[in-house]
């Protein structure tokens, strides 16, 4: 292109076309995503709004409201779980009688079956199963088997600071259900839906979530010592701010997307596990066990992964700036693409690893085991240097 071609008003014409265009598009486009949060947002105030003035208006029907005064004046949980029952024939009409009994059964959870703020589990309690006493066992039970026809999008259960530690809901529905602070140690949650449920600061060590529907959970602050969360699919599931994973199995989870910053992890097990995309930069990582999980373009930048196992990772443009891999095991890892300014690598295992197309100029490799290692081609400056040299 000669010099005088940008002066030409042809070319300014075009590129400023091409701005424009490109500008309409991104305001296109940003304003079609804030339309649909701010429609996402109006429909479940509506919702609450709707199915607040269904239990107001139903509440004050005659057998209900004799039943729930019943309810709250019975002091034998025996007693209780029989007024329980004759509440689950009434969630089974309309929709506005399916909400006045779930407030209800809800309300009651909360009063009679509460988690004390702070509490933890006393010593051998992830294992000794704890048996409920027969109203809310009734409630649980309702809840499993409970018909979800008159559900809306957005609508969850208000189940906040309850204690349902080691109550049996394998397979249970509750999608968008509140379990701020609550305690629900050892509990079986098996298959269970809990997708865009709010697990903030819940106390979960030792539940078993094999198999569950975690998308869009969030995890923030909860601690899952020891949970089972095996097949689990946590794809956008959120589990940062210091959320306790420790020891915990996720092997074969679908972590796709998931933000695990600053989650401690160590001795975790993640074998097999789907990272790709996933946020776990300064995450504690230490004694993981890692071995086989797939972590293309995940964000690793000041991870702690002193003394994983990380045989076989594929970390294809991955984000490891600043990690610490001492004493990792890398053998067979995959580093293509991977970005390693200050990444410490010394007395790593790093056997048959490969860090072809990968600049590792600014990587730290002392004492490491390069045995095998399938190194980039040196760059032709850095041949000259040599010859120089």
């Amino acid at each position: 292109m000669s010099e005088t071609s940008w002066a030409d008003p042809a070319i300014w014409t075009s590129t400023t076309a091409a701005a424009t265009a490109a500008g309409v598009v991104l305001s296109v486009a940003l304003a079609w995503v804030f339309w649909r949060r701010w429609k996402a947002v109006r429909e479940q105030h509506r919702t609450a709004h709707r199915r607040t003035r269904m239990v107001s208006q139903f509440q004050s029907a005659s057998p209900l409201r004799v039943a729930m005064t019943e309810l709250e004046q019975e002091r034998d949980p025996t007693a209780r779980a029989a007024i329980i029952e004759k509440l689950k024939a009434e969630a089974r009409g309309s929709a506005k009688s399916y909400w006045a009994v779930m407030e209800v059964m809800t309300s009651h959870l909360r009063r009679h079956a509460r988690s004390p703020l702070g509490a933890s589990p006393a010593k051998g309690a992830g294992t000794d199963a704890k048996t409920l006493a027969p109203d809310i066992q009734g409630i649980v039970s309702f809840l499993l088997h409970r018909d979800t026809r008159h559900e809306e999008q957005g609508a969850g259960l208000d189940l906040r600071s309850t204690d349902l530690s080691h109550a049996d809901m394998r397979g249970i529905y509750l999608r968008y259900a509140d379990f701020r602070g609550a305690a629900l140690y050892g509990t079986a949650l098996r298959g269970a839906n809990l997708r865009d449920a709010d697990l903030r600061s819940a106390r979960l060590a030792g539940a078993n979530f094999r198999g569950a529907d975690l998308r869009g959970a969030n995890f923030s602050e909860a601690t899952l010592r020891d949970a089972d969360l095996r097949y689990a699919d946590l794809r956008g599931a959120v589990l940062d701010n210091l959320a306790d994973l420790i020891s915990a199995d996720l092997s074969n989870a679908d972590l796709r997307g998931t933000i695990l910053t600053d989650v401690v992890l160590c001795q975790a097990v993640l074998s097999q596990a789907s990272l790709r995309g996933a946020r776990l930069d300064f995450a504690d990582l230490r004694r993981a066990v890692l071995d086989g999980a797939y972590l293309r373009d995940v964000n690793l930048n000041g991870a702690d992964l002193r003394h994983a196992n990380l045989r076989d990772c594929d970390f294809q443009d991955a984000d490891l700036r600043d990690a610490d891999l001492r004493d990792s095991d890398l053998r067979g890892a995959k580093m293509k693409g991977a970005l390693l300014r200050g990444a410490q690598f010394s007395n790593a295992k790093l056997h048959r690893a490969d860090f072809r197309e990968t600049d590792i100029s600014e990587a730290n490799f002392g004492s490491a085991d390069l045995n095998a290692a399938l190194m980039p081609e040196p760059s032709p400056d850095t041949e000259a240097r040599s010859a120089t040299q």
